[in-house]
């Protein structure tokens, strides 16, 4: 009997197999894609009646299961393409590729197709889902009820946490290996149906930024200790520079440019008013940013954008023209090089780590009342406190007390005389260790202004603080010339750094920042003192900002000294490979070191040959490039975790279609919400589910194992008794007589549903 049964059995599938065609097949790679009915639209259009009929549950056929497998070939391409584009990095240029000007229509594009493949791979893992959900309920031992809508629920975050999930967690599985994998398939899928969009999406998009693109370690030809020197001291070279002359390599060179713009925004310093913190001044090949930072007056006489110090700083002369030239140098091989798009960009930044002089200056204001003993009481540096603690000083108050245990006859005398005596503004540089330690200062100084028809006589004691601090100097193409470079934390904490090093300054050496103007017997500091407005000046400064005019006169008179200390060294112009050194516009084998090999986003190599003899009498800096544009890259965390996502999902996929193919198993049922109620309509109902009409509250329920089996060849949900099988054969069994796919056959049924077979591959089902 129950051979003739499968006799039966079998020439019913040979039946259908030859009734169902090409046209079951592609109705059924058709359903798996989603657009099933774009078949039935054309069987209406060519008056084909469309009827359902029964259908093969599950084949085996390792053709149809790769056609199944188209559906990943897209999302799992685009995602590949993507990872290698990324990983590897493409700059594009300044405008994405195509029309120009039309940049926020492309961006447009690429976000409605990142959208289309967000969709491809959420149908893609929904598949995947689907397989192994089929497999389990038909072949396997069966599946929590809250497991088999995973393939409908993964997109919602809320699932990871619902009813569903924790009762397929506390489910009893019968076989910890199926559970592991399940409940892994199940989260992973979730985790990437919620990541892989928002991956995609920036993924897909170039970003616009800095991008690395070059640059050359170079030469300077002076030594380290030349070009940063800890001591400014006094030297035969210097001995012209006691007069005021067109020399700009001397300590006090260009100081007119302060003297016209910075100093001259005093005497129009209203309340809540504001002076510079930048200006420029002109370097053999370059223009150099300086930048100040003005103490304040917290009262009704505050100044807007103060500080609690009064600091100044600049980079050295001869590191901002060597990153100026080396602009130039770039942007030429940029230009006329055969490999790489960095001509096209919106700019290019040239960037040069190297250390910049930094001066703070804190000054006491006195006034002399005609004795001839005087006391100086100079600011001790060391016990400065910020109202609004560490780091404030950008939006504080400095608090700092006197030293008045100083005591030098000399010194005291010559104050007298210049007070009494003199008609002109002076100052006196101090660098007596028995003063700086206790101040904590690397100079002091005071500065005298004589008495005038409005203004009794007057000193400023003054303490100095000159350090070394580290600063990326930055240049660009849309800026020729223009050198910018300003320490970090310079707003937030003056120059009271323990890692920043001093630069100790002499008293012979400062005597050079304020050089005697020829033919008279006066220093630059009355020209000064006069546009500052605190000594005969047409518009006097209110006499409250005045200790505070003078720190800014100091302040920037040192970091201008010491911004010129290797004035009249250079870069040294060594190319190699050059065809003509002496005509730079016929190139060379240096054009293709300073661009990153390949033309590809990355550091440049060594565009110089300069021997080892000369490098020891050098001084070596790097400069590297970057191009401002749109490009594809993996830097920063967010694109990793984002490629990182994206490689999971190819993984995922790509196993899938290898188990696919091999196992040669597919299917398309139960792929959509009404295909599983259709099942359930048509399934004997069960006490099991008793009261969830109207919804579930309780975990148990989706607790209870799942599995589908038929009767009578229909196909029906059913549930596992109370009591568990005693005994379990492997999920897969080969028959003797054929490959057809065997189940457990020892599963405990509820007794509500009676006499059900187990399902089968290849067989038909109403």
């Amino acid at each position: 009997m129950a051979r003739a049964r499968d006799r039966l059995r079998w020439q019913q599938i040979q039946s259908q197999r030859r009734n169902s065609g090409l046209g079951d097949h592609f109705l059924a790679l058709l359903k798996n894609l989603g657009i099933t009915s774009f078949y039935n639209t054309c069987c209406k259009i060519r008056g084909i009646e469309v009827t359902e009929r029964p259908k093969v549950f599950m084949y085996r056929s390792k053709t149809l299961a790769s056609i199944r497998c188209v559906l990943h070939v897209v999302p799992v391409g685009a995602a590949f393409g993507l990872l290698i584009l990324n990983s590897a990095g493409y700059y594009i240029g300044g405008e994405l590729s195509g029309a120009s000007g039309q940049d926020t229509e492309k961006l447009a594009a690429l976000t409605f197709a990142a959208k289309l493949h967000e969709l491809l791979m959420l149908a893609s893992l929904g598949s995947i889902l689907i397989t192994y959900i089929r497999r389990e309920l038909a072949f396997g031992e069966g599946l929590p009820f809250g497991a088999i809508f995973t393939s409908l629920q993964f997109q919602d975050i809320s699932f990871l946490w619902s009813l569903s999930m924790w009762g397929s967690i506390q489910h009893d599985w019968q076989r910890r290996s199926t559970k592991w994998f399940i409940l892994s398939l199940m989260v992973i899928c979730t985790l990437l149906g919620l990541t892989a969009g928002p991956s995609t999406s920036n993924l897909m998009k170039p970003r616009l930024g800095d991008w690395p693109a070059g640059g050359t370690q170079f030469w300077i030809d002076c030594t380290e200790d030349v070009l940063f020197p800890r001591t400014m001291e006094n030297s035969s070279s210097l001995s012209h520079c006691a007069l005021d002359n067109s020399d700009l390599a001397c300590p006090a060179g260009n100081w007119q440019i302060l003297n016209q713009d910075y100093y001259s925004f005093f005497p129009r310093l209203v309340d809540a008013g504001s002076v510079p913190q930048n200006i420029t001044v002109s370097g053999p090949a370059s223009i150099r940013t300086f930048g100040m930072r003005s103490r304040n007056i917290f009262d009704s006489h505050e100044m807007m954008w103060g500080n609690a110090y009064t600091i100044a700083t600049t980079p050295l002369s001869v590191v901002a023209d060597s990153v100026a030239e080396l602009g130039r140098l770039w942007s030429y091989a940029a230009a006329n090089i055969d490999v790489g798009r960095f001509k096209f960009r919106n700019d290019a930044l040239f960037m040069v780590n190297s250390l910049q002089p930094v001066v703070l200056t804190f000054c006491g204001q006195t006034f002399y009342d005609f004795s001839d003993n005087i006391t100086l009481s100079f600011p001790a540096l060391g016990t400065a406190s910020l109202s609004g603690g560490p780091g404030t000083a950008d939006t504080s108050q400095a608090s700092i007390n006197l030293y008045d245990g100083y005591s030098n006859e000399a010194i005291q005398d010559s104050v007298v005389s210049l007070l009494q005596e003199s008609s002109a503004p002076s100052v006196l540089w101090v660098d007596d260790p028995d003063l700086l330690q206790p101040l904590d200062a690397t100079l002091a100084a005071i500065l005298t202004l004589p008495g005038t028809d409005s203004s009794r006589p007057q000193y400023f004691t003054c303490s100095v603080d000159s350090r070394f601090t580290n600063v990326t100097l930055i240049s660009t193409r849309n800026a020729i010339k223009i050198v910018a470079g300003q320490p970090v934390d310079m707003d937030k904490n003056g120059t009271f750094h323990a890692d920043w090093p001093r630069v100790a300054l002499t008293a012979d050496w400062a005597r050079y920042l304020t050089p005697v103007i020829p033919g008279t017997n006066e220093t630059i500091l009355s020209p000064i003192t006069s546009m500052a407005g605190i000594f005969n000046s047409p518009i006097p400064s209110a006499s409250y900002y005045h200790d505070i005019i003078v720190e800014n006169i100091l302040a920037t008179l040192v970091t201008n000294g010491i911004g010129r200390s290797a004035y009249n060294h250079s870069i040294i112009m060594d190319l190699k490979g050059a065809v003509d050194p002496n005509d730079l516009w016929r190139g060379g084998d240096w054009i293709y070191d300073i661009i990153p090999k390949d033309g590809k986003m990355g550091k440049g190599r060594n565009a110089f040959n300069i021997s080892a003899a000369l490098r020891n009498r050098s001084t070596d800096l790097v400069m590297t490039a970057y191009v401002n544009g749109y490009a594809y890259s993996a830097a920063g965390i967010t694109s990793v975790l984002e490629m990182i996502v994206l490689a999971v999902y190819i993984a995922v996929a790509i196993a899938h279609v290898c188990y696919s193919v091999y196992s040669g198993l597919s299917s398309s049922s139960w792929g959509s919400a009404p295909e599983i109620a259709v099942l359930a309509w048509n399934s004997v109902p069960t006490e099991r589910m008793a009261n969830t009409g109207a919804g579930i509250s309780t975990v148990d329920i989706y607790k209870n194992n799942i599995r589908v089996m038929h009767r009578g060849n229909k196909l029906e949900i059913v549930t596992r008794g109370n009591e568990k099988p005693e005994k379990r054969t492997h999920l897969f069994q080969q028959g003797t007589n054929s490959d057809r796919l065997r189940t457990d056959t020892d599963f405990n049924l509820d007794s509500t549903h009676g006499q059900m077979d187990p399902v089968e591959e290849n067989q038909v089902y109403s």
